[in-house]
């Protein structure tokens, strides 16, 4: 049985346990160890880029032989390259999912995706990796509660634009908030940007004007600098919208 802790930018999201026959994992806000279900493992696998199922039972069904040389290609096609002694920078993939060795096993993976950084790494493995930089910067965090809640935000000329809005949970002051706009559907980009809400940020997650759920007709760059100003300094209604959702 190995226990491998789930880092996010430098806030503890899980810990998973894993055994010759199942995976449990434990949330940082759950009392208890539970089975690894495909609910669950869908959830994660959309903040890590990968199925915590899928890379467990790629690396840890069986012990890793060290390669000769510095570099090897895994049975599943993924390019590996030696850093130093405990480190493999897995190459030419997107996301990467670096390796941390120790003996003849696997103990941690790093992994890089978009703006991200993830560690699952047993806790020998974590001053192997970036969890090192994130300790020395005091970025390591318990995560604060957060709250998601869509919302339409009136525009000026009455278009309304949908967002989604995470919090932190309880949120009655006024925070620091991010905002971010894509025409190419909010809801894929949510789970990205939770972890600026753990920390207690606002994020606002928007479709521009005509795409997803959002009205209006969509011109590429015509109302973007307007639709994007509108919800920090327009009317009272939608400051209010976004400020009220405690």
């Amino acid at each position: 049985m190995t226990k491998f802790e789930y880092y996010n930018s430098g806030l503890h999201l899980a810990t998973f346990v894993v055994s010759a026959d199942q995976v449990q994992v434990q949330a940082w806000d759950a009392s208890q160890t539970v089975a690894l279900d495909d609910a669950q493992d869908a959830y994660y696998a959309s903040r890590m880029a990968i199925s915590p199922k899928q890379i467990f039972s790629q690396w840890q069904s069986v012990a890793f032989k060290i390669p000769e040389g510095d570099a090897f290609t895994t049975a599943w096609g993924a390019d590996y390259q030696r850093a130093d002694d405990h480190y493999w920078l897995n190459r030419n993939a997107k996301p990467a999912i670096d390796l941390v060795i120790e003996g003849q096993k696997v103990i941690g993976f790093q992994i890089t995706v978009r703006n991200a950084n993830i560690i699952l790494a047993t806790p020998e493995a974590l001053p192997y990796t970036a969890y090192a930089d994130w300790q020395k910067a005091g970025m390591i965090q318990k995560p604060l509660p957060i709250t998601e809640t869509d919302v339409m935000i009136p525009m000026p000329d009455g278009v309304q634009l949908a967002a989604t809005v995470i919090k932190p949970a309880g949120t009655t002051t006024p925070c620091s908030t991010i905002l971010t706009r894509t025409p190419y559907g909010r809801k894929q980009f949510v789970p990205d940007h939770e972890r600026f809400a753990h920390r207690g940020y606002v994020v606002v997650c928007q479709d521009v004007r005509g795409r997803e759920d959002s009205q209006g007709e969509w011109q590429p760059m015509l109302h973007e600098k307007a639709d994007g100003d509108a919800p920090l300094i327009g009317s009272p209604r939608n400051l209010g919208a976004m400020g009220a959702l405690g």
